[in-house]
């Protein structure tokens, strides 16, 4: 049995969110591809930089914004955040002693 704080997880949710544009900034310049994902949603002569940082902002502000009630949703879109095989097992939410949330893996 496993058990993680929930802000823990989104704090690893955070972590993940810069791995991922952080990688993909480093590639900005070189990759056709990614330039046209990004002209393709931006307003005319809009930094792609700018766009990036945008887009890193809001998605962490979501993530710090959620309660525990987005436990599923944060694990379905970080899976490599949660603990070595859990995502396999069950889990159930509680509260510890000093009201915390807590997600445990059967």
């Amino acid at each position: 049995m496993k058990t993680i704080l929930f802000d823990t997880l989104k704090a690893k949710a955070i972590l993940e969110i810069d791995r991922r544009l952080s990688r993909s900034h480093s590639y900005m310049d070189t990759t056709e591809m990614f330039n046209a994902l990004l002209a393709a949603s931006m307003e005319p002569r809009e930094d792609p930089r700018a766009v990036i940082k945008d887009w890193h902002e809001r998605a962490v502000a979501l993530v710090k914004a959620w309660d525990v009630r987005k436990v599923g949703t944060l694990m379905q879109l970080f899976p490599a955040i949660l603990p070595h095989r859990c995502e396999a097992y069950g889990f159930s939410i509680d509260q510890n002693e000093k009201a915390d949330w807590i997600i445990t893996w059967n």
